[in-house]
């Protein structure tokens, strides 16, 4: 990933972050995505939060999904872009 890109997810995770602030429903909302994918990073969750919607239970790179659970993914699937810490 680019050091562009990089940036740009990472400021829109921030802008994502910044309009919790006095909004409860989208804070209710994020705190769901946080009690659903409690491993990631927050910078990660915001990632989840503005691209996965509610009814996501489990996020994965598209390898594990194919090989131990043997599924396919969706013609119209989409990724989420997040930053990984390598």
């Amino acid at each position: 990933m680019t050091e562009n890109k990089v940036q740009e997810i990472e400021k829109r995770n921030q802008k994502y972050l910044e309009t919790l602030q006095g909004n409860l429903g989208k804070y209710v909302s994020f705190l769901s995505t946080m009690a659903r994918f409690h491993k990631y990073a927050v910078k990660d969750l915001a990632s989840f939060a503005l691209e996965a919607p509610a009814i996501y239970t489990a996020v994965a790179d598209e390898e594990i999904w194919r090989k131990p659970f043997n599924r396919k993914k969706s013609a119209n699937a989409h990724g989420i872009q997040f930053i990984r810490n390598s």
